[in-house]
């Protein structure tokens, strides 16, 4: 339940975002004391009439007891766009501009359930994936910006909703539509388990020492295997080599991943590497061949090189989330190439 601004409403109602039973557990045994029990929301109105309706984001009861989740959350299955207008004396933030040059680049969205706002407002309403978190926070695009005007409302959030006073859909009975693979990716929250463990990568053949590129380092990581590190101070290196690295980070991390964290990884590549990188990118690509298509590294590559907020760090950290031994094979081969 929500308050109502309406100038009959009580003034300790008014201009306020929180819900009247803010995190409160005592009613429900939810927060917000959430309810999908027709009784309750009906003593609930009787109670405080000037409220308007609510609905949280997140995964449902059903879902939530599959998954990770146990907070006392009644999440409603779905998640919302929360799509603001620029408002007198408020914030001039416009979603809608920026929603449109999203999809331009990303795809278009499905056709779903829409309510809009008394000020223009719109939101937008999805499934929320089965077992995956939508995270409640200012939508970031697939370059790492923040995009101030589109906010998310997943778990922990909600939004107000129709028939409450001035907000009406805007095509009922149009059915909830699944939102794209891209929005997924943006929205959703990574959990650590999400990639592939190296065992079934080295099960579907795709051993550090069998792959294709840098054949004499590997022979060479072969050759020293096992052996302790020199305790001679005139063996250690102070040089690097970023290709090297480079080639060994994407060794684990998978070319079949969600388009986020492969545009990242392009962009990180690029910031290693430069230009002569796209060969490193377009060959870790064909990888995922379900997912290759020509033409598709050479058009995201010259938008790589004109991101700035991501690093080569990126790509180490995105290694390091899949199988932290890379850096091991990195400093093993480095060691050999430095005593030639």
């Amino acid at each position: 339940m929500h308050p109502d601004d309406s100038p009959d409403t009580p003034k300790h109602l008014r201009k306020s975002k929180r819900p009247i039973h803010s995190y409160s557990f005592h009613r429900s045994g939810t927060r917000w004391a959430a309810s999908a029990d027709v009784d309750f929301v009906r003593l609930m109105f009787k109670r405080d009439r000037h409220a308007l309706v609510a609905i949280t984001g997140g995964l449902d009861a059903r879902d939530r007891r599959a998954t990770w989740m146990t907070e006392p959350v009644l999440g409603s299955g779905l998640f919302f766009l929360d799509i603001d207008v620029a408002k007198p004396g408020g914030h001039s933030h416009e979603g809608a501009p920026l929603l449109a040059a999203l999809t331009a680049r990303l795809g278009a969205l499905p056709n779903t359930l829409t309510s809009i706002g008394l000020d223009g407002g719109r939101h937008l309403v999805f499934r929320n994936p089965v077992g995956r978190k939508v995270v409640s926070r200012v939508l970031v695009d697939e370059k790492g910006c923040k995009l101030h005007g589109i906010d998310v409302k997943g778990e922990g959030g909600y939004v107000v909703a129709p028939p409450s006073r001035g907000r009406r859909w805007i095509d009922w009975g149009t059915p909830v539509a699944d939102a794209p693979d891209w929005l997924l990716s943006l929205v959703c929250e990574q959990p650590r388990g999400v990639i592939e463990s190296r065992t079934k990568r080295l099960a579907a053949g795709r051993s550090l020492v069998t792959t294709t590129g840098f054949p004499g380092r590997l022979l060479t990581l072969v050759k020293d295997a096992g052996r302790e590190p020199s305790v001679d101070a005139s063996d250690a290196w102070q040089t690097g080599d970023m290709e090297l690295k480079v080639w060994c980070a994407l060794r684990v991390i998978p070319a079949d991943c969600d388009y986020l964290t492969w545009f990242r990884v392009g962009c990180a590549i690029y910031a290693a590497l430069g230009e002569p990188g796209f060969t490193r990118f377009d060959d870790w690509s064909r990888e995922a061949p379900a997912k290759y298509r020509d033409g598709s590294t050479t058009e995201k590559w010259r938008e790589c090189g004109t991101v700035r907020a991501i690093n080569p760090r990126t790509l180490f950290y995105l290694a390091d989330r899949c199988d932290r031994s890379w850096r091991l094979v990195y400093r093993t081969m480095l060691a050999r190439e430095v005593a030639r």
